[in-house]
């Protein structure tokens, strides 16, 4: 049979032609992400969308033919990447094909207090990545009438204990728990009580895809025998729920269907701890806010390792943010040695509890300080970042300057003058907020712009 080499080296040629074409089609576009304030969120989500299906359609041999797939030796690149944020930008990427959960644990002082710069946040990344609701919310809350991304309202007779005034080793996720009044009439007394309602602020907070609550374990004999229930309202429905406080941490769903409204009244003894809700969606971001006001951040080690994992067992993080350092600032104050460590014990009790876990360090930003009759930036601001700046560097977590994000030495000043911050020249208002929140997203994005480039060189 004779062998036409003409036409085989034609074939040849043109199969090299198109392999070229491949490799070139599934480069990242280095502009995917725009910086700008100004930036057409949902174009960018289609951009993105448009890649991974370029992706999938030009290299099926690599991610599948059906749909932009994480194979488990890819899964191993993207975790052995450069980058200290590489798992959480993973399971970005996963759950856009699998429409499987992302979670941020959001830790802060009364920075974020209300959901400030949280809610925004939150929003911006369900815009682009999907999912619904507000994450976990406490029991009570001193900013439950400030708060907008959620309705909430309690009875009086809640005790409420914080890592940061109490020694107690029952804490939950939040540093928080809370005791209900003791019944005196067996089933009848149902007198403690919490509400939540959807919020119009968003499309994502108006209405509760699927609640849960957490609650903490029976330890006291006395009351072994006691039974332990919540009546959980929805408009005219009433249905009784029975609790089983087995485990230092207990889930219970309260509903799988969207609801607006949800009302709880209690019947359990007087020290079981109950710790929040959660509001959440099947698949999607999910971001908690964890606000502790006066807060240095260094008390997250009182947490209780069993309760943090637990809680993480259940919650399943992606990504951990701390948010502090206003707290540490003190304009007659020069070494911060005490709060590097401190922050590295920080670090590696969070480790210990959820190892594979991603951690952002968010700088202090601008706090201003009245110096010789006029305000200006605290000497000690410059001083806590480069502390914070090392314990990101020795700890390998992911590090934002949120104080030259923000504008650099006397931002406060500025945006005092612009409305963006209030009077005491350290807390923003909500334009601050918001301004804070897209200084975080631009950060993330473009981190996860690299990392979008990053596999792909490394699996070539």
């Amino acid at each position: 049979m004779q062998v036409d080499y003409g036409k085989q080296g034609f074939l040849i040629l043109l199969l090299a032609s198109i392999m070229v074409v491949c490799v070139e089609a599934i480069r990242p576009d280095s502009t995917l992400w725009n910086d700008s304030q100004t930036t057409d969120f949902q174009a960018q989500k289609d951009t993105l969308d448009d890649f991974h299906r370029t992706v999938v359609e030009r290299s099926p041999s690599l991610y599948g033919a059906e749909s932009w797939e994480i194979l488990p030796s890819e899964k191993e690149i993207f975790a052995k990447l450069e980058s200290p944020l590489s798992r959480f930008f993973g399971a970005l990427n996963l759950s856009r094909s699998r429409k499987s959960k992302v979670r941020i644990a959001y830790f802060g002082d009364s920075m974020i207090e209300g959901d400030l710069i949280t809610q925004t946040l939150r929003h911006e990344l369900q815009k682009m990545f999907g999912g619904q609701g507000v994450g976990f919310v406490p029991i009570t809350s001193n900013t439950y009438s400030f708060r907008k991304s959620i309705w909430h309202r309690f009875s009086k007779d809640w005790r409420s204990y914080n890592f940061l005034k109490s020694n107690r080793q029952d804490f939950g996720i939040s540093g928080e728990l809370f005791l209900a009044s003791q019944p005196t009439d067996g089933r009848r007394n149902l007198s403690t009580w919490v509400r939540y309602q959807g919020s119009d602020m968003y499309p994502t907070t108006q209405t509760f895809d699927r609640i849960s609550l957490f609650y903490g374990k029976q330890t006291d004999s006395l009351y072994a025998d006691q039974e332990a229930f919540v009546e959980v309202r929805i408009k005219d429905q009433r249905d009784t729920l029975f609790l089983d406080p087995s485990y230092a941490v207990n889930q219970l769903s309260l509903t799988g269907e969207p609801v607006e409204n949800i009302e709880l009244r209690f019947s359990i003894p007087k020290n079981l701890p109950v710790y929040g809700l959660n509001f959440e969606s099947e698949s999607g971001i999910h971001l908690d806010n964890f606000s502790s006001r006066g807060s240095s951040g260094q008390d997250l080690v009182d947490i209780p390792d069993e309760m943090m994992k637990q809680f993480h067992h259940h919650l399943e993080y992606d990504l951990v943010v701390l948010h502090f350092g206003v707290n540490v600032t003190s304009a007659h104050r020069t070494n911060f040695d005490s709060y590097e460590a401190g922050m590295k014990r920080v670090i590696k009790h969070i480790r210990q509890c959820m190892p594979e876990t991603d951690i952002l360090m968010v700088s202090v930003g601008d706090r201003g300080i009245k110096l010789n009759g006029r305000w200006q930036t605290d000497p000690s601001v410059p001083l806590v970042l480069e502390a914070q700046r090392r314990v990101a560097e020795e700890m390998n977590v992911g590090f934002l300057d949120l104080y030259r994000s923000m504008g650099g030495k006397n931002t406060m000043v500025r945006w005092v003058a612009r409305d963006w911050a209030i009077h005491d020249h350290v807390h923003t208002t909500r334009r601050g907020a918001r301004k804070i929140a897209g200084i975080l997203r631009d950060y993330l994005l473009s981190q996860y712009e690299d990392f979008e480039i990053e596999p792909m060189q490394a699996l070539r």
